[in-house]
């Protein structure tokens, strides 16, 4: 499992660390830079003042004794040596170390030995003079030098690796308190969870799931309503079904028979449609069934429902028609619009018997609207702030008391899943109801 302060230590000491790598080197190179600049110096100081004492001592000649050296060779020593202009040594400091004689004036680097020398040659009053150093011990100070630097900085990153172990647990330690408060909640304890001294960083983690748990408290709530309200709504028509059962086998004759299994039917359909909107209802929660969108075309939507209704409404003696004012087409679930379309018609026709009902399809400002007209009673201006609540029933009078009060909501649901809003209104002259659907005008595909 990943954790949030190990990739906090290991990209922080990571970058120290390659800090230290880079750091060393560079402190190797300019005390190397350092050291040469210096020593040649040195160097050059030596030579010429091998010059100037032969220059003093005119006596001297090739002759003189070179010392013969029997110690334990000091690789630090700086050699000099010293020539005539003729090529002839006249004096080495160690007669085991065979510098080339130079007669260039200057810096070189000559291999001796195998070794790689660094020589500072002078010109002076007839004389050559040399004096000379290795260049790997010049390398090897340096070293020595960048070691000591990064021992110091390896140090340096223990100290600031404890340092941020101890200030990571602390600083985590309000994180790992929220993660125990969030622990603690359940679908029974939804409680928000307490800011008190949380850091700033973490404010929005803490803002936002207590967001989340006020909308699960909020949704947990309206599913217990939801089971409650559908436990009472079935149990009506259960009890109904067993009474009309208990009539049919009480029956005394063929005609009251006929009866009885006429009203078990009627009494099993409306039990259907009542469980039929339950289903709708469930799956009109934002998140429950995901769409599937495409170009739905509400004339033809609007023809294809009227068509389904078609025998229902005659049996009702409704005139259920279909006009088309501007025909267009929107981004949306073809069977939810459908499933909405048809609570707005069955309302209709349960809530306006004998009277006319229109479903409309029109244009208002860019905007698509589908609306479903009736000649019914309408819904009283102080019962339209609920009439989109779950088994709410107005008032009004209806040639259909088994309704259940879903239907506006399941409209409203599916309406909200398609970023619509759905109107009330009256029908022209304040008569009978007016429920129009408005789409956003980003959704609307006009046809040419």
């Amino acid at each position: 499992m990943r954790s949030l302060e190990r990739d906090l230590l290991k990209w922080i000491v990571g970058a120290l660390a390659v800090g230290t790598v880079l750091v060393t080197v560079a402190a190797y190179w300019v005390t190397l830079e350092e050291m040469h600049e210096v020593f040649n110096a040195e160097l050059k100081t030596i030579a010429e003042g091998v010059a100037r004492m032969h220059h003093a001592n005119q006596d001297w000649t090739a002759s003189a004794d070179i010392p013969a050296r029997t110690d334990i060779p000091d690789n630090s020593e700086i050699v000099t040596q010293s020539w005539t202009a003729a090529g002839k040594r006249l004096y080495i400091s160690d007669p085991r170390v065979s510098l080339p004689f130079l007669s260039i004036e200057g810096q070189s680097q000559p291999l001796v030995g195998g070794e790689r020398w660094i020589v500072h040659t002078v010109l002076r009053h007839g004389y050559v003079a040399q004096a000379a150093q290795r260049q790997s011990q010049r390398q090897q100070m340096a070293g020595e030098s960048a070691a000591q630097i990064s021992s110091m900085m390896v140090g340096l990153v223990a100290a600031v690796g404890a340092l941020l172990v101890f200030s990571l647990r602390r600083g985590l330690a309000p994180l790992d308190g929220a993660a125990r408060d969030i622990a603690t909640r359940s679908a029974r304890s939804l409680a928000p969870i307490p800011m008190g001294a949380a850091p700033q960083e973490l404010k929005p983690v803490i803002e936002s799931t207590n967001e989340l748990l006020r909308r699960l408290g909020e949704s947990f709530l309206a599913q217990r309503r939801f089971l409650a309200d559908a436990a009472h709504e079935l149990r009506t028509p259960i009890t109904a079904l067993r009474l009309q059962l208990q009539m049919l086998k009480r029956s005394p004759d063929e005609t009251s028979k006929q009866v009885s299994l006429e009203e078990l039917e009627s009494g099993i359909d409306r039990s259907q449609h009542l469980v039929e909107q339950l289903l709708q209802v469930a799956r009109s929660e934002p998140d429950v069934e995901n769409m599937r969108v495409a170009a739905v075309d509400l004339a033809a939507l609007a023809r294809s429902v009227a068509g389904r209704f078609a025998i229902k409404a005659d049996a009702r003696r409704v005139d259920l028609g279909v006009h088309v004012i501007d025909e267009a087409v929107v981004d949306g679930d073809v069977q939810q619009l459908t499933v909405l379309l048809n609570n707005l018609v069955d309302n209709a026709l349960r809530y306006a018997p004998g009277g006319p009902v229109t479903i409309e399809v029109l244009m208002d400002l860019a905007h698509p609207v589908i609306r479903v007209s009736d000649d019914g009673p309408g819904i009283p201006e102080p019962e339209r702030t609920r009439v989109f609540d779950r088994f709410f029933r107005g008032t009004s009078g209806s040639q259909d008391p088994e309704g259940s009060g879903l239907g506006l909501s399941i409209v409203r649901a599916i309406a909200e899943k398609h970023d619509a809003k759905v109107e009330l209104g009256y029908k022209e002259g304040g008569r009978g109801l007016s429920v129009s659907v408005v789409f956003q005008a980003a959704q609307t595909r006009m046809r040419n």
